[in-house]
């Protein structure tokens, strides 16, 4: 997803840059107790409202 809005919207950060910003925020989820630090995921809805705010404002939410 980020791939194909980097070249259809003013990006001012790389894929991989954008990735390691989200990864702390947005990454990490975990949706059962027994599976707690083996095996997680990005929030989807978190990911979408970072790429929406990032295209709108070039630049990351909460980032002033």
């Amino acid at each position: 997803m980020l791939t194909y809005y980097s070249t259809t919207s003013p990006f001012n950060h790389s894929v991989d840059e954008l990735i390691e910003i989200m990864k702390p925020w947005y990454d990490n989820y975990c949706f059962a107790e027994e599976r707690c630090g083996e095996t997680t995921m990005y929030n989807f809805n978190m990911v979408l409202y970072f790429v929406k705010n990032y295209i709108q404002r070039g630049k990351a939410p909460g980032i002033w």
